[in-house]
């Protein structure tokens, strides 16, 4: 496959390099280096030879998904201390609340430091070192974000490309379901599945723990007065309130 020129839209300036059959970008998503392990997010190995350049610039611009792809920044003993960004399509960088100019040529830790913390930089560098891929579920609160990814990423000459895509709003229902589930619609109570959940956990961890597991029951009189005189969305409120008092009492002590 003849070489391709990749837009200065979408990355860095790019350079041409006969040891490669695709684009070359400098550790960027369209780089097919000649080493059979190394993988992109694009798919690029199975282009025709016919697909142009803007034609895959016109697949990072469409996707829905967020696409970045990053080089590597070493230090003189080799270890990785940061990633050049070198790709950010339109959704990557919606997200980020940044524009090209602001990323490409920039580097991860110097615009998002916060990514040192909670393991997900070295996760990066242990992709672009190992060439092992990694895909998780993950809450991203940096630069303000506060939202929920399904992010792979995957090793691209020495640097990565990672996509993903915001699931917030199934993981916000997920969450909805399974709090439905577990407790009382009326009272917003734990029920018996959950109960019966804690107990089991409890004992569980008397196993590894000795120790003393408790529970209390509590009945709640006159209750069907309280309904017949109010209504049973006054009934509820009063267990609901015994439950959080309760509650409240219990951690305080």
């Amino acid at each position: 496959m003849s070489s391709l020129r990749c837009p200065g839209s979408i990355v860095n300036p790019t350079r041409c390099d006969p040891r490669h059959d695709a684009v070359q970008s400098d550790g960027a998503i369209a780089l097919v280096p000649d080493r059979p392990h190394h993988v992109t997010t694009s798919g690029i190995h199975d282009l025709h030879p016919s697909v142009t350049a803007d034609l895959l610039a016109g697949v990072l611009d469409s996707s829905h998904d967020g696409i970045m792809a990053f080089r590597s920044r070493r230090d003189r003993a080799g270890q990785i201390i940061d990633f050049e960004w070198v790709v950010a399509n339109p959704v990557a960088r919606r997200i980020v609340g940044r524009e090209s100019h602001e990323l490409l040529g920039h580097g991860l830790l110097e615009l998002m430091p916060e990514v040192a913390r909670g393991g997900l930089f070295d996760r990066c560098v242990q992709v672009a070192d190992t060439g092992q891929p990694f895909t998780a579920d993950h809450y991203d609160n940096y630069g303000g974000v506060d939202r929920w990814f399904w992010t792979t990423a995957v090793q691209v000459d020495d640097g990565f490309a990672a996509t993903f895509r915001d699931v917030t709003e199934q993981r916000h229902a997920h969450e909805a379901l399974v709090h439905e589930k577990l407790h009382d619609t009326l009272t917003g109570l734990p029920n018996a599945t959950l109960l019966d959940d804690r107990i089991e956990h409890a004992l569980q961890g008397l196993e590894r723990w000795p120790g003393h597991v408790g529970v209390v029951a509590v009945e709640v009189e006159p209750l069907n007065r309280v309904a017949d005189a109010l209504g049973h969305s006054a009934s509820s409120e009063l267990l609901a309130e015994v439950g959080r008092r309760l509650e409240h009492s219990a951690r305080a002590g």
